[in-house]
């Protein structure tokens, strides 16, 4: 007989947490990736998404947004890479915040954008 291993669900953000958490993400502080080759941002991404938890999605979003808006300044387009991670980082923050504070995923978006580039 297989033995079925237990699995954690963390409880989900409080409408108190969600507002919390987005009053504070114009505060965070963007990280550059410690890791010094173009080509080792996915090993620090994947770092920031390992815990599954909103207070580490949260840069992520942040740091790519504002590598996003600096590439759209001067005429470039995020990689496909930052996009994969952008997308994994986004749909769950606008959906757990959505559900939080009892509106759509859609308006989430534009809240955590605004948020993140404050």
């Amino acid at each position: 007989m297989k033995r079925i291993r237990a699995a954690y669900l963390r409880p989900p953000v409080t409408p108190q947490q969600g507002e919390a958490y987005l009053a504070e993400m114009s505060a965070l502080e963007v990280r550059t990736s410690r890791y010094p080759k173009q080509a080792l941002p996915a090993q620090h991404y994947q770092e920031l998404l390992q815990s599954h938890c909103v207070p580490d999605y949260l840069p992520l979003f942040k740091e790519i947004s504002c590598k996003e808006r600096q590439r759209k300044n001067s005429g470039k387009k995020l990689n496909l890479m930052d996009k994969d991670y952008y997308a994994t980082a986004e749909k769950p923050l606008r959906e757990e915040f959505a559900l939080a504070l009892q509106t759509t995923p859609d308006a989430m978006r534009e809240q955590l954008h605004t948020a993140a580039l404050a």
